[in-house]
């Protein structure tokens, strides 16, 4: 394994995915510490975007070459930002591939310009997952081993209690085409099988 999350499924995300920092507040610390905290959010961002992609979140080495060699930050800016769109992307976020602009700034020596950028992405990505339901969020890493054990798949019964049974009052609520398209959802991810979405299905067709 290269330190992915495998194919278990958890109730969450990990808790720096779900910050949301004051880009306004890092900028002006970053001038008033001399570029102390520059580093410190420069670091973060790192092993937010290696959590975002479900890699194992050490970034101490990627931290010290962006550091200390000459010309890697062009580098990690441009593969970065295609990085964190992608992944974002797989999570059904829609942020921008700035990976280009990232790379035309970190010539001219705005980085701090950059970090902003990604910073408003990763908080994009923080608001839109605190609003996903738990039930359906991608799995927690919670180990910096590549060899973490993946948690047990979600079952049949964790579905069901995010999406009732046509015939519940819970359901009636709903719209039966939304409801089949959550479904749908749920199969593709594989949540649930393709013999009880069909069951589900029929029975919501049946009360349009």
């Amino acid at each position: 394994m290269n330190g992915s999350y495998g194919s278990g499924w958890q109730s969450g995300v990990p808790a720096e995915l779900l910050e949301v920092k004051d880009i306004a507040v890092c900028i002006i610390l970053s001038l008033i510490t001399f570029g102390i905290y520059n580093l410190i959010w420069l670091y973060a961002l790192c092993k937010k975007i290696k959590l975002l992609n479900k890699e194992a979140p050490d970034c101490a080495g990627e931290f010290l070459c962006l550091i200390f060699v000459p010309f890697y930050q062009l580098y990690w800016f441009y593969t970065r930002g295609k990085k964190l769109s992608d992944a974002a992307a797989g999570r059904n976020i829609q942020i921008s591939d700035n990976s280009t602009v990232y790379l035309v700034l970190a010539l001219f020596g705005l980085g701090i310009v950059n970090y902003a950028m990604m910073q408003d992405s990763l908080n994009t990505v923080a608001r839109q997952l605190q609003s996903t339901p738990a039930s359906i969020r991608p799995p927690v890493f919670t180990g910096s081993s590549a060899q973490a054990a993946p948690a047990a798949a979600p079952t049949a019964a964790t579905a069901a209690s995010a999406y009732p049974d046509a015939g519940t009052p819970a359901a009636a609520a709903k719209d039966p085409v939304q409801l089949i398209r959550e479904l749908s959802d749920l199969k593709n991810q594989g949540i649930i099988s393709e013999a009880e979405f069909e069951a589900k299905k029929s029975e919501l067709l049946s009360k349009i």
